[in-house]
């Protein structure tokens, strides 16, 4: 039976839990934090108390005995979910897909039009979120760099200049984004800027300290790059655009981020494939290559272009 985690079921969880399952999946603000069992008596009585980020968590369970569980976080106001727990009884193979497909019809009863989902790249979770209806539309490399350099010693090449993002910049760094990633990592994340937005919520609206910043091109005055920082606990997160074509420019806007991020004790980077180039802009730090992810989307409302007329 699938169905949603109730009070009544904290005793089957407590015991579900104890097997020590690893959680298969990989949300971004969790990489690097370390991803063995995450769920904690305190983690189950959250899902009951109000907090900013609502989860949404399902199970399959047959009488008191629980075979999988897969929980998403949500924001008010947005129609997309992550997940961001799935634990799995490795002795029942076909949890996963059944857990995953009937999630998939849930987030559509309520509403919500996109579901993501990152995995590890050799997870067999991978093939069974395949058959529920998820599609893979990216694969990313996570970079580790523990106790980050001050990278004070990299100049900012000439033409670019970097100031913090204002709201007037929104629209010219969705501009960035269409222009560096390809279009179809753009229909799973975004193809509008709304879209783009909400993607961007759904995965680092968490607590923690933010900073987001924009490189200008200082002759034609377009943006060359977004770079964006968190500090959570002790692990800082850094991600990041550029289209500049500028020699040091990758360079440089990783500099720039790691400023964001000095004193952190580990500084966590997910380098999609498309720009695997930028792993050379890696080099002066000593980054540590950390594994290879796929992320998933099951989208459940598709956007249908529309005609009209144009005024006379």
């Amino acid at each position: 039976m699938f169905r949603t985690v109730q009070p009544t079921d904290l005793s089957g969880l407590v015991l579900f839990l104890a097997r020590a399952l690893p959680n298969e999946a990989r949300p971004a603000d969790k990489l690097g934090i370390g991803q063995q069992r995450v769920w904690t008596v305190q983690g189950l009585m959250a899902h009951w108390l109000p907090q900013e980020a609502r989860h949404h968590t399902f199970l399959r369970a047959k009488g008191w005995r629980i075979s999988g569980l897969v929980s998403v976080r949500s924001y008010p106001g947005l129609a997309a979910w992550e997940v961001d727990q799935l634990l799995l009884n490795p002795e029942e193979g076909e949890t996963c897909r059944l857990l995953l497909a009937q999630l998939s019809l849930a987030s559509a009863l309520a509403g919500i039009e996109r579901v993501f989902l990152r995995l590890p790249a050799e997870s067999p979770a991978v093939a069974h979120a395949q058959q529920a209806g998820f599609h893979t539309y990216l694969r990313e490399s996570l970079y580790l760099l523990p106790a980050p350099p001050a990278p004070d010693f990299l100049a900012v090449p000439n033409g670019l200049s970097f100031r913090p993002c204002r709201p007037e910049d929104r629209f010219q760094a969705f501009r960035l984004y269409t222009l560096s990633v390809p279009l179809g990592v753009r229909t799973a994340e975004g193809l509008t800027m709304q879209e783009w937005q909400e993607t961007l919520a759904v995965r680092w609206r968490c607590r923690g300290r933010a900073v987001e910043e924009i490189a200008v091109d200082k002759e034609s005055g377009n943006l060359a790059a977004w770079v964006y920082t968190l500090r959570r606990g002790r692990t800082g997160f850094l991600t990041l655009l550029t289209n500049s074509g500028r020699p040091g420019s990758e360079e440089a806007t990783v500099a720039q981020g790691l400023a964001h991020l000095k004193g952190q004790p580990i500084v966590t980077l997910l380098l999609p494939d498309y720009i695997r180039s930028g792993v050379g802009a890696l080099d002066p730090w000593g980054f540590q290559y950390g594994g290879d992810y796929v992320s998933l989307v099951n989208r459940m409302a598709v956007p249908v272009p529309s005609t009209a007329l144009a005024p006379a």
